[in-house]
């Protein structure tokens, strides 16, 4: 980590401590953010090798090639977006700073609750990928040769399949 800063800031940094002391600004929200993200993906990596590690792998690449022209940046920089916005909320203060209070009262720093709010989007996009992931191979099992599932026939051109559920709000949208 202490590299990662002293690169990124061409040597303004020498380590994360130094960059926390600072207080917030637009300058290094960015670089906070973004170690705050490694931060959390290097600590569920150590539990979800699956999502986590390729999250974790994608956001180090994503910040050494940032400044390409036409670079697409990964799922992992969701992390350091969350972060980001986060800690945007308080410029001015300082990450040590105290938040407010968790459920049992205990006071929480503004850096505490960055990192719970990076490890709280870290789980929601691992449930995601394990509820795609469920869909696709129960979609594979139940496929009979055909590309559609069973009980079901293609539709004609130009119609869509419509959950109940949307049709009813649009319905209640729509009525005076």
């Amino acid at each position: 980590m202490e590299m990662l800063v002293t690169k990124f800031l061409k040597g303004k940094y020498r380590n994360e401590s130094e960059l926390f002391a600072e207080p917030i600004s637009s300058q290094n929200v960015k670089l906070m953010g973004e170690m705050i993200a490694l931060q959390a993906l290097r600590t569920v990596k150590k539990f979800d090798m699956k999502v986590a590690d390729k999250m974790y792998i994608g956001l180090i690449k994503d910040l050494h090639h940032m400044g390409e022209i036409d670079y697409i940046v990964s799922d992992g920089y969701d992390v350091a977006q969350t972060a980001i916005c986060f800690l945007y909320q308080f410029v001015g203060r300082t990450v040590h700073e105290i938040y407010g209070k968790d459920r049992k009262g205990k006071e929480i720093s503004i850096k505490l609750a960055c990192y719970r709010e990076a490890d709280h989007f870290i789980n929601l996009f691992r449930r995601l990928f394990r509820s795609k992931g469920r869909r696709v191979r129960t979609a594979r099992a139940s496929r009979s040769g055909t590309c559609f599932p069973i009980g079901r026939a293609p539709l004609p051109a130009g119609k869509t399949r419509t959950s109940p559920a949307i049709i009813t709000i649009a319905r209640r949208k729509t009525s005076p």
